[in-house]
């Protein structure tokens, strides 16, 4: 994944990826191929006990998610000058569909991004409420905003076939599997949202290097005030959510999955989210880029820990 992050950022040195193009990818795999690659995972013989699973880590990170916005709003207190918007957005939305998803099918296939997907939704769900209040204050929170984005409405998608695989009879799911034309079709479609799941690493990997190379690295990891935030986002809050997970009675799998997703590096959204509510979308970008070089190394030792626990 590192070694595909070097291809992009060589690639955007060379002038294949510049900002429109970078732009246009990124649209597409937050709105087409992430949310595909959501539905596919649901596509899975009912089962209760995963079922259960999901559910708990959606409870845990929608958990994990208010705690990482209370560290936040205590480290980085309103100060009378709006700054502390940016930092509290770099702080806790992360990268999850660009890093944690790929490395969570790497190491737990389909079933993570199952459960991973819980994460996703979250965030979503998490942004257009928080991010937005953060911004605009509580005029500007919509729960249709909060509801319709891609990564929630795929899982309500891919749940919705999840369940219904447990609902329907068996006998009908036998004559749907023998019937030519529903199989047929079954089958295609289900191909077409494998294959735009494996599209996703390594695009995400090659847009992630391409973004590296136009924040500039040499300007990001100059500045004081990133090293702050980004320590905040890639030591400070996973560190605290490692240890209450430790007493959260759930599987090691699930503890692992969800610490992935708690541990990626600041998402894209946060600069994208500054800079349509006129702040300071620089520094975020810069943070951006400081906390996924740490992410190389971070997240990779988070999962070594969770070996422990």
């Amino acid at each position: 994944m590192f070694l595909l992050m070097v291809c992009g950022f060589i690639l955007s040195k060379l002038g294949f990826f510049d900002e429109k193009t970078t732009g246009k990818l990124s649209a597409i795999l937050t709105k087409f191929i992430i949310p595909a690659s959501i539905v596919a995972s649901f596509v899975r013989d009912f089962n209760k006990q995963e079922a259960i699973s999901f559910f708990s880590a959606f409870g845990i990170d929608m958990m994990f998610f208010i705690l990482s916005a209370i560290i936040a709003s205590l480290l980085f207190r309103n100060k009378g000058d709006l700054s502390h918007r940016d930092l509290r957005m770099c702080s806790i939305f992360v990268n999850n569909g660009f890093f944690a998803l790929p490395l969570i099918s790497a190491l737990f296939g389909d079933y993570g991004i199952f459960i991973g997907s819980a994460h996703l939704s979250c965030m979503h769900v998490f942004l257009w409420t928080y991010g937005t209040y953060l911004y605009k204050g509580k005029s500007g929170v919509s729960i249709k905003s909060a509801l319709i984005n891609p990564g929630l409405i795929a899982t309500l998608i891919g749940s919705v076939i999840f369940i219904s695989l447990g609902v329907i009879p068996h006998s009908t799911l036998l004559a749907l599997k023998e019937n030519s034309f529903t199989s047929s079709l079954g089958n295609s479609f289900y191909e077409v949202l494998t294959m735009l799941k494996n599209v996703n690493t390594p695009l995400a990997m090659l847009v992630a290097g391409a973004w590296l190379e136009k924040a500039g690295i040499k300007r990001s990891i100059s500045d004081i005030s990133v090293w702050k935030v980004s320590v905040v986002r890639m030591i400070v809050i996973p560190i605290i959510l490692l240890g209450v997970i430790f007493i959260i009675p759930v599987s090691h799998d699930i503890k692992t999955i969800i610490m992935l997703g708690s541990c990626a590096p600041t998402a894209i959204i946060a600069a994208t989210f500054s800079q349509l509510n006129d702040a300071d979308y620089v520094f975020c970008t810069k943070v951006i880029t400081v906390t996924t070089l740490i992410s190389a190394i971070t997240m990779p030792l988070f999962v070594v820990l969770l070996s422990f626990i």
